[in-house]
């Protein structure tokens, strides 16, 4: 499991799926506008959502915590390629498709 996603992210993978989950019923309310609902139109929009969000913490995370890169291009690479890109979107799609066996389970 530690060649795929750092265990550092695992704990994004619930915060992104708590995240669908308060996302979601602000767009699916058609009675109210708000702010929300405006910039993503539809819940179709939730998973790139949560994408960009897990890129944006695993890059940070990455910049923060680096595997012993003392610094410049080396770190920034590792930061933004591969915890940021990689690692990031490995934890979005795990959360993304834990997300639709939950929702699928429920039905």
């Amino acid at each position: 499991m530690d060649t795929y996603i750092l265990p550092q992210l695992l704990v994004l993978i619930p915060f992104l799926m708590g995240l669908a989950q308060v996302i979601k019923p602000y767009l699916a309310d058609d009675a109210k506008p708000n702010i929300i609902k405006n910039t993503l139109k539809s819940t179709k929009r939730i998973p790139y959502i949560l994408w960009i969000i897990s890129v944006l913490i695993s890059t940070a995370y990455g910049f923060i915590y680096n595997s012993g890169y003392a610094g410049g291009l080396d770190k920034a690479i590792y930061a933004v390629l591969i915890v940021g890109i990689l690692h990031g979107s490995v934890v979005a799609w795990t959360a993304m498709g834990l997300y639709d066996t939950a929702k699928a389970a429920k039905v």
